[in-house]
């Protein structure tokens, strides 16, 4: 199969009369994404995620224009007006773990208004199965009931099939060969670490468990930043 193949936009039938919509959606999401990551690593140089939110401002006002006009995403434009600023506020105080927080609503809230209109991009699938992910995450470092850690791991599986099985448009998010093939290979270790966790809970190893739920979560954090475009500017 060719990678243009491969790369087949992934959108809702009711999204095919919004295309430029999805275009300035994925565009927002490019800029978005380095702000949201760099917020939630306190190693990181203050410089650099005070440069990724800068420059998520500045861009805001051309996207806010075009998506406060859809009715469908309104809401959540307003609701980035309030948490933008919020986080800007939180930042310039030191606070870069609540200025991530304040920029988890802007995730939701996108993520929410698209699949309210009936539009996605592959970045969705990646949130429906972070929070989920999470919870398991959760679950694994507090030793909770294997019933309710196996119930938690069922659905992120499944939920991770959904990601498996997503196509998208590469030019949408600055995807060539050769980041794609990186793409494919970590979300196969995403499934691999799937399997692992299932064997490791039916043995009752609580250790092994918690160490597969940490390396689920960095694993996933590589993917998803892969949809930022982390250059300067």
């Amino acid at each position: 199969m060719t990678l243009r193949t491969l790369l087949t936009v992934l959108l809702l039938l009711p999204a095919a009369a919004h295309a430029g919509l999805v275009d300035d959606m994925a565009a927002f999401e490019r800029v978005f994404i380095p702000a949201l990551a760099l917020t939630n690593q306190p190693k990181q140089p203050a410089e650099q995620v005070e440069q990724a939110l800068r420059r998520l401002n500045a861009s805001w006002p051309g996207f806010r224009g075009r998506f406060s006009k859809e009715p469908a995403l309104a809401a959540a434009a307003s609701r980035t007006d309030r948490a933008l600023a919020q986080a800007q506020a939180l930042l310039a105080q030191g606070k870069r773990a609540e200025a991530h927080d304040a920029l988890e609503g802007v995730r939701l809230a996108f993520f929410e208004a698209r699949r309210g209109a009936g539009i996605e991009l592959y970045v969705d699938r990646l949130t429906e199965f972070h929070d989920v992910m999470e919870g398991l995450v959760k679950l694994a470092e507090s030793a909770a009931s294997p019933a309710q850690t196996r119930a938690a791991l069922d659905q992120a599986s499944a939920l991770w099939r959904r990601a498996e099985e997503a196509r998208f448009d590469a030019a949408l998010f600055g995807f060539d060969e050769a980041k794609y093939e990186l793409l494919r290979k970590r979300i196969a270790a995403e499934r691999e670490i799937l399997g692992a966790l299932e064997q490791a809970l039916g043995r009752g190893d609580g250790a092994e468990t918690r160490a597969l739920a940490g390396r689920l979560k960095s694993g996933f954090a590589q993917i998803y930043v892969m949809f930022g475009d982390f250059g300067a500017g």
